[in-house]
């Protein structure tokens, strides 16, 4: 059994509940531990299970039964950053309004004269 909690993170034996991923699952839910480390408890990693949607399924050629139930649900979002989860920050790929105004298209950019999308000066 590993010394320390790093440790645990790696280890290819056993693992610590709180180093389950966000998409790990103990199971069957009533697994035994098979001992405490600083008074956690520590499962084999032999009853982690990844968990997958059903579009997952679908697209390695399976299907769920009809009364199956999920092991777990995990909720939608980006992590709390403004949500979405589209990079850094998180609002659409093709730029936001901002105060009220929407983006101009080209970048923002006029001319010299004042005038629209025009190439040359206002002659």
């Amino acid at each position: 059994m590993p010394s320390s909690l790093a440790a645990f993170k790696k280890d290819a034996h056993y693992v610590l509940e709180r180093d389950l991923g966000r998409y790990e699952v103990l199971h069957p839910s009533d697994t035994p531990f098979v001992g405490l480390f600083k008074g956690e408890r520590v499962y084999p990693r032999a009853s982690v299970v990844r968990l997958m949607t059903e579009e997952r399924w679908f697209r390695q050629a399976r299907c769920l039964l009809p009364a199956q139930a999920p092991l777990k649900r995990v909720p939608k979002g980006g992590g709390g950053r403004g949500g979405g989860g589209r990079g850094r920050g998180g609002g659409p790929p093709w730029g936001a309004a901002r105060g009220g105004k929407a983006p101009i298209a080209g970048g923002g950019r006029r001319s010299a004269d004042g005038g629209g999308r025009g190439g040359g000066g206002g002659d």
